[in-house]
C-alpha cells in the first residue's frame, strides 16, 4: 500500500485540470507524481509552524522554491527537513509543508526549433497558457530561469494553434549564453467565448455553475496598446459561481478602455461546474470528490 504522503494521479480517472492538496510534517519526504503524459504544475505552497503562534511567520519563498523544484516534471520529491529545501521560519517549532498542485499537458522543445501548440482538433479548441519556462537545464546555479508565461500568453492565448520559436533572442531572451536552452509550456485546450466591443457576451451553464479560468480585454490591432490588466478579476467577480452572466464590452462601461479609438475585443475561457463545487466529467456527470481548480491560497 502506498504511504499516505505519496500522491499519484491517474489521468484515466481524473480530468487534467484537477487540483490536489498534499501535506506532510517536517523531517519527511513529500512525493508528487503525474501520469506519463502529464507534468506537475504547482499552484500554491506553504511551509510554516502550525503551533508557532503569532511570533512565527510562513516561509516567504516556499511557493517559489516548490515551483522551481517541481514544475514541468513528471514527479518530484520534497524533503521537509529544515535546511534541505526550505529555511526555518520558526526556531524550535515543528514545521509542516502543504502543496496545492495539478497535472497538466506540457509541450517541450530544445532551442533553435519551433514548438507548435495545437487545440484545433479537440472538443474545446482554444489555447489557454498556464505557465511557460525558458531555461538552460544544464546551466547550473550561474544560469537564470526565465518565466516567459506572459510572453507566451500574448503569443498564443485564445488561438486554436500557435508556433513558438525557441531560438535564443527570437522570442525569448537568452538566460545563459553558450549553454543549450529549453522551452516548456503548460497549457489547456479550453472553452472560450469571444466577441467584439459594443456588444454583450452571454455565458450560460444552464443548471450548473460558471467558473472563469481566464479573461482578456484588448485591442488586437493596437500595436502600442496594452490589454486591460484586471479583466480576469473583473470577470470572475461578475460571473463566478453563477448559472449565467452577461458582459458588456462597450469601452468604458464595464472594462474601461485600454486603448482609445482602437477596436477592442473580449475573450473569456470558462468551464461549467456542478453546484456542489465538483468538476464535470467529459460526459457531463459530476465527480464524487472536490476537483475545482481555481487560483488557490493555502490558509
Amino acid at each position: 500500500m502506498m504511504p499516505f504522503w505519496t500522491i499519484a494521479i491517474w489521468g484515466f480517472f481524473l480530468p487534467i485540470t484537477k487540483c490536489l492538496r498534499a501535506e506532510i510534517d517536517q523531517d519527511q519526504e513529500l512525493t508528487l507524481s503525474c501520469p506519463a503524459t502529464q507534468s506537475l504544475l504547482i499552484e500554491s505552497a506553504r511551509y510554516w509552524a502550525p503551533e508557532g503562534g503569532f511570533l512565527c511567520f510562513d516561509l516567504i519563498n516556499a511557493f517559489q522554491l516548490t515551483k522551481d523544484h517541481c514544475d514541468f516534471k513528471e514527479s518530484c520529491s520534497l524533503d521537509t527537513t529544515v535546511g534541505a529545501i526550505y529555511a526555518d521560519p520558526c526556531l524550535g517549532q515543528t514545521k509542516r509543508l502543504a502543496v496545492i498542485y495539478q497535472c497538466t499537458r506540457v509541450a517541450e522543445k530544445d532551442e533553435n526549433s519551433v514548438l507548435t501548440l495545437d487545440c484545433s482538433t479537440t472538443p474545446y479548441p482554444y489555447l489557454v497558457i498556464k505557465r511557460a519556462r525558458y531555461w538552460a537545464p544544464d546551466g547550473g546555479a550561474l544560469c537564470g530561469l526565465l518565466d516567459v508565461t506572459t510572453l507566451t500568453r500574448d503569443k498564443c492565448d485564445y488561438k486554436e494553434s500557435c508556433t513558438l520559436d525557441t531560438t535564443p533572442g527570437a522570442l525569448y531572451l537568452d538566460p545563459c549564453l553558450g549553454v543549450k536552452k529549453k522551452l516548456a509550456v503548460s497549457y489547456d485546450c479550453s472553452r472560450v467565448a469571444q466577441i467584439g466591443e459594443n456588444s454583450v457576451l452571454n455565458l450560460d451553464c444552464s443548471e450548473k455553475y460558471l467558473v472563469i479560468e481566464g479573461a482578456k480585454y484588448w485591442a488586437p490591432d493596437g500595436i502600442l496598446c496594452l490589454e486591460l490588466p484586471d479583466a480576469f478579476q473583473l470577470t470572475r467577480d461578475h460571473c463566478d459561481l453563477k448559472e449565467s452572466c452577461s458582459l458588456n464590452t462597450t469601452p468604458g462601461e464595464f472594462y474601461g478602455d485600454p486603448c482609445w479609438l482602437v477596436t477592442k475585443k473580449l475573450a473569456v475561457s470558462y468551464t461549467c461546474t456542478c453546484k456542489d463545487g465538483l468538476l464535470l466529467e467529459r460526459d457531463g456527470s459530476c465527480l464524487t470528490s472536490s476537483s475545482k481548480c481555481l487560483p488557490n491560497k493555502i490558509i
